[in-house]
């Protein structure tokens, strides 16, 4: 961010920050950027496109200042990050042998040395990060949720209405997509004090921070439920919960939602045998979650109504039993920004590659951490050098 903003300089007159999401650029402020280097001209400044591509641009260039690794989107852009790159495969990457040959992935691709996984490992794989989503499957995410991605609601951050960003995408659509399993309960008091205890001297939860009930436990009975290891808390069960009432208005039928399968450790029991929704819970309105996750056990009280999953990654869940996807490109980016907006900027930024003789748009595949990391446990890690 300090290296961004020394780049950038101060906002423009407007006091549009650079950092904003649906940042528009002045012509002055363009041609600024354009002398200093600061923005590849992938995309000409006269296109009614260019400000579209402004963000992923912005972080080309803060990429070849901080000491990152980075796939390669195409030599021009990222040529100082390629050796680093290979290097690092060699280092980290297990299923890396010296000579692999190129061999196709898809049409218009060749495999990188070290990036094939075995299909049997991928859900487990530690090296999700190296992997990604096509934006062809971003496309079709948005076009099969074509009305519900651009019904507006207010935004308290921005103070505005807006159309559906990854604060909205995430929990409405890649949780339940990505659902293997599920379990609800109602904690008494003493539930709430075994989340804290341990077991044969093992804690109950992974740690304060992260509310899932430890791998090494096989099950832990929390209101009558036995609701197995690594299974994590998300929110709590209400009328008038705002998250994912849509899901929750299927009942018993909810399940539909889940596009997981028995590969990925789904629960075939049916799920008005393990969790079906109380009669009797406290407010007034619809059901749904109060909030998307429950960050301590300090937050549940007595007479709480909690919901457990555990599931896997959104580009888990699209390979079904296969392989995972290779990198093309890395995108970072605010998820408080429209999501139709950052698709539109993926879509500037893969058809600009492809007319440079890259792989077809809709097959090139990005790292974007809504759909890499497993959002039913986000791990971060204990430091940047290995969070996903």
């Amino acid at each position: 961010e300090d290296t961004a903003k020394a780049m950038m300089g101060p906002p423009v007159e407007d006091g549009t920050s650079p950092f904003s999401p649906g940042m528009i650029w002045k012509e002055k402020r363009r041609q600024a950027l354009l002398a200093n280097g600061a923005l590849p001209p992938y995309i000409s400044k006269d296109s009614e496109e260019y400000d579209m591509s402004v963000n992923l641009q912005l972080y080309l260039k803060v990429a070849q200042q901080v000491p990152i690794v980075l796939k390669p989107g195409n030599a021009t852009t990222f040529h100082n990050c390629q050796n680093r790159w290979e290097e690092f495969l060699r280092e980290h990457d297990s299923t890396h042998r010296e000579g692999d040959e190129d061999l196709p992935t898809r049409p218009g691709q060749v495999r990188r040395p070290g990036s094939q996984v075995d299909a049997e490992a991928a859900p487990k794989s530690k090296l999700t990060p190296f992997f990604g989503v096509r934006l062809g499957d971003l496309q079709d995410l948005v076009r099969e949720n074509k009305e519900w991605f651009h019904e507006k609601r207010y935004c308290p951050f921005n103070k505005v209405d807006r159309m559906k960003t990854m604060y909205d995408v995430c929990p409405e659509l890649i949780i339940p997509a990505t659902t293997c399993s599920e379990r609800i309960v109602k904690l008494a008091a003493e539930d709430i004090d075994l989340l804290k205890s341990k077991i044969n001297d093992r804690d109950v939860l992974v740690s304060k921070s992260d509310l899932t009930i430890h791998p090494d436990h096989h099950s832990v009975t929390l209101g009558g439920i036995d609701v197995p290891g690594g299974m994590t808390i998300h929110g709590k069960l209400i009328q008038g919960g705002k998250i994912r009432t849509r899901y929750w208005a299927k009942g018993n039928n909810r399940s539909e939602d889940w596009r997981t399968i028995p590969y990925h450790g789904r629960d075939l029991t049916p799920l008005a045998d393990i969790a079906p929704v109380p009669d009797d819970l406290p407010g007034e309105g619809d059901i749904g979650e109060s909030s998307d996750r429950v960050w301590a056990v300090e937050e549940l009280a007595p007479g709480d109504t909690i919901v457990f999953r555990a599931g896997v990654s959104y580009i888990q869940m699209i390979a079904k039993d296969g392989p995972l996807l290779p990198l093309d490109s890395f995108a970072s980016h605010f998820w408080g920004e429209e999501t139709v907006d950052f698709l539109k900027t993926l879509e500037n930024h893969a058809n600009t590659l492809e007319k440079m003789g890259g792989v077809p748009a809709s097959d090139r595949v990005y790292y974007v951490c809504t759909f890499n990391n497993n959002q039913h446990r986000v791990e971060l890690g204990a430091g940047w050098e290995v969070s996903p």
